[in-house]
């Protein structure tokens, strides 16, 4: 079941409250979207996975903004 169909009382008193997290994939990327993953899937498949890849291939990609706008980016070396 989705994070977001359980529900705040069930999650807080759950085990699954800690390790999942919503995901929102925007940018250069083939399908942007928002996404229910486990904290652990690294960078590289989540984009895979949910976003359909970069636009043009991962040859394109210069870097990943983990966050908002006060995020450091991370250049592509470090990123994957």
């Amino acid at each position: 079941m989705q994070y977001c169909q359980l529900g705040h009382n069930y999650l807080i008193n759950s085990h699954y409250y800690y390790y999942v997290q919503l995901y929102n994939i925007s940018g250069h990327v083939n399908k942007p979207c928002t996404v229910e993953e486990e904290m652990s899937i690294p960078l590289k498949q989540l984009i895979e996975q949910h976003a359909g890849g970069i636009i043009g291939g991962w040859d394109n990609l210069l870097g990943v903004i983990p966050g908002g706008s006060s995020t450091p980016v991370i250049p592509k070396r470090y990123a994957f």
